[in-house]
């Protein structure tokens, strides 16, 4: 044992080598701890202190932050696959909608005329069904003196949806007078009776449009005023009394005959004044405090929301600051900035600093609220003006950052666009929203200012981070000639996704009807008025978390409050969550995809599955046409039928339409020009133009990149026609000169003649040079002819010069001055090319000889004793132009000798059958007694008989007899249709009651 010093030495010595090494990391790192300690609690302090000072989205509480963190942000760690392409398909004819915007005078003469018109999707007759209500214009009226005889009232629509998509116009039911002045909507149940109502915005005028039960639309005069300008509508629970209250957006003080400082820039005359709404005063706003039994009070003072700095175009309601209470986006044309205004606890609303809260853009028209990059917050996009990119400001680390230079490909960003309904939605079901935006300028077409310059619409799909690019439709589906205003999106057909409809200023509603493969959604619907007070939905699947935003309003309009969300393949829903304001939630533990449900704060219930398409045969060619001819067809089934007919049937289809009515079928002419074979797409082209409508004719655009010359030149022919119309679709037909121009630089000398033909009686002085091009450059004599007669039908003087370079042939001479007279303005422009050079008839073949005696050895003497069997024998064995010959020289004859045909049962039916046909020109007394003898009896060649009825007057007593073969089940099939389309031209209504069992095996 050691000594005890020895051990106390050991232990000394021991920590005093380790002693110092234990204060040394004490007094080295104690300083740094403490000093961080003071920090974090100092900075914990004035982040309390300093609490209203956060970003906007910073202040949330503590419950949605919990709820929040239960939905996993998988979105950057999901694989993306290749972005789905969208199938879309315009079909607003096919559907049953068949309207188009009018506002104007004799052209458009300022903003109030092409700011129009809006467009609102609801529930009229709360059948679970979105219905349409469409905006109108005050129609083509003169509004000065008394009304000019072509004035037209143009009025609003309804259309009601039957639960598949297809609508009715029910416009009857509205009490609203049609020539009203209208310019935006939206709808809400005000009155809390279970039915939507609706606003509308007129020039000078707020009306309200009481829904009694869904049995019509009552108007009520909420406010008038000469000097405002209402323009969009947005209704939110603004005092949180559980009431909707109403937002409206004034625009100007607008005044187009005033003077203006700034006219032209330089020695270039600018847009003008009545079309630059910087030059021009805004208004203040009004809001509409509902206190109950549809009656409002005015209280956009009292809310301090009367500012006059406005000119404001749309207006969205959304929680900015998280407190509870919803605030106003206010979203203001050029010359003011859109403003952010904060809800003081339902009392007032104060003005956002931008500096502490967000950087808002100016020049913008309209604003859609979503979630676009997965994280849950909400993002901003907003459409703006010419020269400027849309905006998109993403929500990142709780501050709202302006990211569209980032978040859209270099080369997309859209600046040239001039933006005014914009939406985010999931257009090509992958789950990821979309952004939407329709576009158009507001200043008048420089070739036709009854209408305003048109742009083709954007849509930009998302990649699922947030990223966008901009898809281009193979066939041109956005034309580049409509004008587009408010859009609103909704599932129309109840299959789940997103279809939308565009309104145009002065032209037609478009709706597009969404054909994208979506095999797994779930979608969500409620009343309108409890929906106000819905902040969010949100779904948890096992791959991601989905948020969606029930921000319905837009520019002018307001879309469903119904919406879907679509998610990948076997992707499943663990849970569903609605976050209402208040902080309180509804939650939804594995619901089933495929359904809606409806949200309420008590739960989500699932509604019984949505309505399916009947599958139904397609209907036979002749039924089809036995329904047009009768004027009980439905146009939607007449294109859908189409799609079924080999290419011999649609070509007889659209000869049937083409006879009758053919405006009514446009939806089936859509198709057929869609279609890849020439000959089809020729005659839908002729029947387009036989209509002289403005509404259809921008579906031709995609026809001018045709590469066939035939098409072209129809294309053409047909603008021609309407040239020379001058009442014909006097709004639109100019639009496509410049796309006629462009054509002189097709190949073919057929198109170039064509296209000449067709800017002659243009009579638009822009062509002037373009074709005097084509002459230096031409080689062509046909193409020179042309080009000098189009010159004349112009009649521009400064063309002269170039015309008499040319006056060298001789033989051309003649029609050359004929060309430069004409537009020297010394020859009327009725006269033409003198009789010497009319084109000459050649003579005919001689083979008319031939043909007299042709298989006929007999003389008609002879022909009487012939014996029947030789007689037949004879004709028999005839060509069909020796036969048809034959009776044409011998017409006399066979008036008096027609039993010689008739009783002889030798005959073969395709004689008999050209026989009765050349006999009907001009048939002999009694005949038409032997036909109801012949059609009544049932022989071999009764169906030659009732056939060859087509061709002659029908008396009573013959209609009476096909009407009974008509009813005879045990007639064949053959001689019942044949009886059928005798009957059918004659507008019995017998036919259609007998048509399904002839066409149909039951």
């Amino acid at each position: 044992m050691r000594p005890a010093f020895i051990r106390s030495w050991k232990m000394k010595r021991k920590y005093q080598i380790r002693t110092p090494m234990r204060e040394y990391v004490f007094t080295y790192l104690s300083v740094p701890i403490v000093a961080a300690s003071a920090l974090l609690f100092i900075v914990f302090q004035l982040v309390n202190q300093t609490a209203l000072n956060r970003p906007l989205v910073s202040l949330a509480n503590e419950s949605e932050v919990h709820s929040k963190s239960a939905f996993p942000e998988l979105i950057s760690d999901i694989d993306h696959p290749t972005l789905q392409q969208p199938r879309l398909r315009e079909e607003s004819r096919a559907r049953g909608i068949n309207y188009s915007h009018l506002q104007q005078s004799h052209g458009i003469a300022g903003l109030d005329e092409t700011l129009g018109s809006g467009l609102c999707v609801f529930d009229f007759n709360k059948d679970d069904s979105p219905d349409l209500f469409v905006v109108g214009g005050s129609g083509h009226t003169r509004f000065y003196g008394r009304d000019s005889w072509w004035a037209q009232k143009q009025g609003s629509r309804l259309y009601k949806n039957d639960g598949l998509g297809h609508f009715e116009d029910v416009s009857a039911l509205l009490d609203l007078p049609a020539d009203t002045w209208g310019i935006g909507c939206n709808s809400a149940d005000l009155d809390q009776d279970g039915y939507s109502d609706l606003i509308l915005t007129s020039r000078d005028s707020v009306y309200l449009l009481h829904n009694q039960q869904g049995k019509n639309l009552k108007s009520i005069k909420l406010y008038q005023n000469e000097i405002i300008w209402p323009t969009s509508v947005s209704i939110a629970d603004v005092n949180s009394d559980s009431q909707p209250d109403i937002y409206i957006a004034n625009y100007l003080k607008y005044d187009k005959t005033a003077k203006h400082f700034e006219g032209a820039s330089g020695y270039t005359q600018v847009t003008p004044a009545a079309f630059r709404p910087g030059f021009y005063q805004g208004q203040s706003n009004l809001l509409f405090i509902n206190k109950g039994q549809l009656r409002f009070e005015e209280s956009a003072s009292r809310f301090n929301l009367d500012k006059g700095d406005g000119r404001s175009l749309s207006a969205h309601w959304l929680d900015a600051n998280k407190d509870r209470f919803i605030d106003l986006l206010i979203v203001n044309d050029q010359g003011s900035t859109t403003q952010l205004y904060l809800n003081n606890d339902g009392k007032t609303f104060t003005k956002a600093d931008p500096s502490r809260h967000i950087d808002l853009p100016s020049g913008t028209r309209s604003a859609a609220i979503e979630d676009i990059d997965g994280d849950g917050d909400a993002d901003l996009v907003f459409s703006t003006i010419p020269g400027e990119s849309p905006v998109i400001l993403a929500n990142e680390n709780q501050k709202y950052t302006n990211l569209t230079w980032t978040k859209v490909q270099s080369g997309q960003k859209l600046t040239g666009t001039s933006g005014f309904g914009v939406s985010i939605k999931d257009i090509n079901n992958d789950g990821y929203p979309d952004l939407l935006f329709a576009n158009g300028f507001q200043h008048p077409d420089s070739d036709s200012y009854y209408v305003p310059q048109g742009q083709a619409n954007s849509l930009l799909l998302n990649d699922g981070n947030g990223n966008f690019s901009l898809w281009t439709p193979g066939k041109n589906l956005f034309s580049n000639t409509l004008s587009s205003r408010s859009l609103a999106f909704a599932d129309f057909d109840r299959d789940g996704d997103s279809d939308f409809v565009i309104s145009n200023n002065n032209g037609p509603i478009e709706l597009y009807v969404n054909h994208t493969p979506n095999p797994n959604w779930i979608g969500f619907t409620g009343d309108s008025t409890r929906l106000l007070n819905l902040k969010y939905i949100r779904v948890e699947t096992d791959r991601r978390s989905l948020t969606r935003y029930p921000d319905t309003s837009g520019f002018l309009g307001s879309g469903s409050v119904q919406f879907s969300i679509s998610l990948m393949k076997g992707e499943t829903v663990k849970q569903a969550l609605a976050h209402w304001y208040g902080h309180s939630e509804t939650h939804l533990k594995g619901p089933d995809t495929g359904y809606y449900y409806r949200i309420e704060k008590e739960a989500l219930t699932r509604m019984p599955p949505p309505k399916r398409q009947v599958s139904t045969p397609p209907e036979p060619l002749q039924l089809t046409i036995w329904k047009i001819l009768g004027e009980q067809s439905d146009p939607s089934a007449v294109a859908s039928s189409y799609e079924n007919f080999n290419k011999s049937e649609k070509l007889r289809l659209l000869e049937v339409i083409r006879n009758n009515k053919p405006i009514n079928y446009l939806a089936t002419v859509q198709r057929a020009l869609e279609s890849s074979d020439i000959e089809i797409i020729k005659s839908a082209i002729d029947i387009l133009f036989t209509t002289e409508s403005d509404s259809s004719l921008h579906w031709l655009s995609p026809l001018f990149s045709h590469q066939d010359p035939g098409v072209l030149c129809h294309l053409s022919n047909g603008f021609r026609h309407l040239f020379i119309e001058e009442e014909a679709a006097i709004l639109r037909k100019n639009l496509w000169i410049p796309s006629l121009i462009r054509l002189l630089e097709d190949p073919s000398a057929e198109v170039q003649v064509c296209v000449l033909g067709a800017l002659g009686e243009s009579k638009s002085f822009r062509a002037v040079a373009p074709i005097i091009r084509l002459i230096d450059a031409t080689t062509d004599v046909e193409v020179l002819y042309g080009a000098y007669a189009a010159l004349g039908e112009l009649r521009r003087t400064h063309s002269a010069d170039t015309m008499k370079r040319h006056l060298r042939d001789s033989q051309q001479r003649k029609k050359l001055e004929l060309a430069l007279q004409k537009t020297l303005g010394n020859l009327d422009h009725s006269e033409g090319i003198s009789t010497s050079e009319q084109p000459v008839v050649p003579p005919s073949p001689p083979a008319i000889t031939k043909l007299r005696q042709g298989c006929i050895k007999l003389s008609n003497e002879k022909l009487k004793t012939a014996h029947p069997k030789q007689f037949a024998n004879l004709f028999n064995t005839c060509s069909q132009l020796q036969l048809s010959s034959w009776l044409t020289l011998n017409r006399e004859f066979n008036s008096e000798n027609y039993s010689l045909f008739i009783d002889n049962h030798y005959i073969s039916e395709q004689v008999l059958s050209t026989f009765l046909s050349s006999l009907s020109r001009n048939p002999p007394s009694g005949f038409s007694d032997l036909m109801d003898t012949k059609i009544k009896k049932r022989s071999p060649k009764r169906a030659t008989y009732i056939e060859a009825l087509k061709d002659y007057k029908v008396s009573s007593s013959t209609l009476a007899i096909l009407e009974e073969i008509l009813r005879d089940p045990k007639e064949p099939t053959k001689n019942r249709r044949l009886a059928g389309d005798i009957l059918i031209h004659h507008k019995s209504a017998l036919v259609l009651s007998y048509s399904e069992a002839l066409f149909y095996e039951h």
